[in-house]
């Protein structure tokens, strides 16, 4: 019965897609954002209906699907006219060239996923017995899995982002300023992710008590830095291809992200017998951060972009400096420590804004 409703789940899923990416390329992002609200608010909704009102330990995690499957279905009632509308139309170069363009993208999704969860697959394989003394290595990938929650918080925000850039580049593709745009949208997430890197990093104290109350998992805070920069460089990534998607390339995006699998591998398999997790943490920016490298040479040949390529190294390299210098500041409880991280965000968020604000009038965003 799980199968069914996996099945069920990703039936609906797929029926959705394309109405919602047509919402995406039509710019009604208010739309789009409603309907995935009201299908976070359903979902949430029916799990503690279920686990507080109705629980019943012979369904168990079915629940969990059941509330996916209910909560998807709202998607289909929402695009019921788009749906009902449709008639199939068969058009052959049509069909080849979606096919074209298409089929290496969905080989680097199925790479992305791979590299994905490489490092956590690896981990209790790689991991020397004994290495934590008295700790398992499924110890171990609790607590690296414990701590990987806060990247998170910096991968939703691309994935947000992706969301309204990916239309927005391809909307402006034949403008003739169009490259220079792109570089000014791709600097600015850089200093946006910067913030939510220090956000993120400077209040892991705080953090821990809302999501991770269990205080044996706190040692493996310092792999949170690592992996926060690894996910700013997957999203300055993102920003990049869009040269291989304009171009009709997209063959490029599958070389690039098998090729960061094959590498993911390959370091866990060095560092983690000799670092543990935190060799798998730093796996991810290296990775991430080769992929950035490439797919940036290789765009610059086929689609040239005037990147700030030395102002965005200087955000990211002030960061981490920030985020280690901190570690060093004597603060004598939570609350100071709180207040003067909060201090910091103020500075870098003020210095920033100061600096680019002349970059407005020049470049004539408003």
């Amino acid at each position: 019965s799980l199968i069914v409703y996996m099945i069920f789940i990703l039936l609906a899923d797929n029926l959705t897609l394309i109405p919602f990416a047509r919402l995406r390329l039509e710019n009604k992002a208010m739309k789009f954002a409603l309907y995935k609200l009201i299908n976070v608010l359903i979902l949430v909704g029916l799990n503690l209906y279920f686990l507080c009102v109705v629980y019943d330990p012979a369904v168990g995690v079915g629940y969990v699907l059941i509330a996916n499957l209910i909560a998807n279905c709202f998607y289909l009632f929402f695009f019921a006219k788009d749906l009902f509308a449709w008639r199939p139309v068969f058009d052959k170069e049509l069909s080849a060239a979606m096919f074209r363009y298409a089929y290496p993208v969905m080989l680097t999704g199925l790479a992305a996923m791979m590299n994905e969860f490489f490092s956590r697959g690896l981990l209790t394989k790689l991991l020397p017995e004994g290495f934590y003394p008295g700790r398992t290595s499924q110890y171990a990938l609790g607590v690296f899995g414990a701590c990987y929650k806060f990247s998170v918080l910096m991968n939703l925000g691309i994935q947000a982002f992706r969301m309204g850039a990916e239309p927005f580049f391809f909307s402006q593709a034949k403008e003739k300023n169009s490259p220079a745009l792109f570089a000014l949208v791709n600097h600015y997430f850089i200093i946006a992710g910067c913030f939510v890197m220090l956000a993120v990093a400077l209040n892991t104290d705080l953090l821990c008590f809302l999501f991770i109350p269990q205080k044996e998992y706190w040692e493996g805070l310092g792999i949170v830095p690592p992996l926060l920069l690894g996910y700013l460089f997957l999203g300055i990534y993102y920003n990049f291809t869009v040269w291989f998607k304009l171009t009709d390339r997209t063959y490029f995006g599958t070389y690039i992200t098998v090729g960061g699998a094959l590498l993911t591998v390959a370091l866990n398999c060095v560092f983690i017998p000799l670092w543990g997790y935190a060799g798998s943490s730093w796996a991810t920016p290296i990775v991430y951060g080769g992929m950035m490298v490439a797919c940036y040479a290789l765009g610059q040949k086929y689609y040239p972009v005037p990147y700030f390529i030395f102002s965005g190294m200087a955000y990211i390299i002030l960061s981490f400096v920030i985020i280690y210098a901190v570690k060093f500041m004597p603060y004598s409880n939570i609350f100071i420590s709180i207040a003067g991280n909060g201090l910091l965000l103020l500075l870098f968020a003020g210095s920033a804004w100061m600096w680019e604000r002349r970059r407005f009038p020049r470049d004539g965003v408003k």
